[in-house]
């Protein structure tokens, strides 16, 4: 009877690796971790029964890192534009970050039964920050070598950071007589970092283009009739 050698082979005759030495083992190194944050919080301030102050605040803080290191026996080569690698190192990290804010005053008043009258202004903003590293490197020269070195053959490094802001201003109007018929009106300007300085329409503020969004809408709730 034959007995199963301990001892592993190399990349076969067609160049392909051995997934079953790097799971047993494991000189395949590969290693993530995600950390994230999220708040929100919210104040409020009544100046009367029917008029209130409102402040919303979100923060998101998310990072992720990935790392991983191949070694030279049981990994066929690397084919590179500009010669062959082998012990590949790689490390990324991605991150994100976001603010939010929401602020606003709120009115809502009813008169003598049968108007009422609802009101809100304010100002929505948010920022958002995304941003891309990454790294890798081959050659080491030892597969017991899983970190980035500055020794390392054929590096690449890349990334990129990506900033997005953005600003809502509204204003929100409604009337209903005995809920039975209703009409509202909203106006809002948005701006965002998105739309360049050259964007056609709408109004500048020191020099960043708002757009300017209006609305008016009525309704009958027929239900409501006797």
């Amino acid at each position: 009877t034959g007995e199963t050698s301990t001892n592993y082979e190399d990349v076969d005759f067609w160049g392909k690796s051995n997934p079953v030495y790097l799971e047993n083992t494991e000189k395949y190194v590969g290693t993530s971790a995600q950390y994230r944050m999220a708040f929100s919080g919210k104040l409020k301030y009544e100046i009367s029964k029917a008029l209130n102050v409102s402040s919303l605040v979100g923060v998101v803080v998310d990072d992720n890192k990935e790392q991983y290191a191949a070694p030279d026996f049981g990994v066929a080569n690397y084919v590179l534009e500009k010669g062959y690698g082998y012990q590949k190192q790689q490390k990324q990290i991605n991150r994100l970050q976001q603010f939010y804010n929401e602020t606003r005053i709120d009115l809502n008043k009813t008169l003598n039964n049968y108007h009422n009258i609802t009101a809100n202004a304010g100002f929505r903003l948010q920022n958002s920050v995304n941003e891309f590293d990454y790294i890798s490197g081959y050659n080491s020269g030892d597969d017991s070598y899983t970190s980035m070195t500055s020794s390392l053959s054929f590096k690449n490094a890349n990334g990129y950071k990506n900033e997005y802001r953005y600003l809502s201003m509204f204003l929100n109007a409604g009337y209903n007589y005995q809920k039975k018929y209703f009409i509202n009106a909203t106006i809002a300007s948005d701006a965002t970092s998105r739309y360049g300085k050259n964007a056609a329409g709408g109004f500048k503020i020191g020099g960043y283009p708002f757009a300017v969004l209006p609305g008016v809408s009525g309704s009958w709730n027929v239900s409501s009739e006797n």
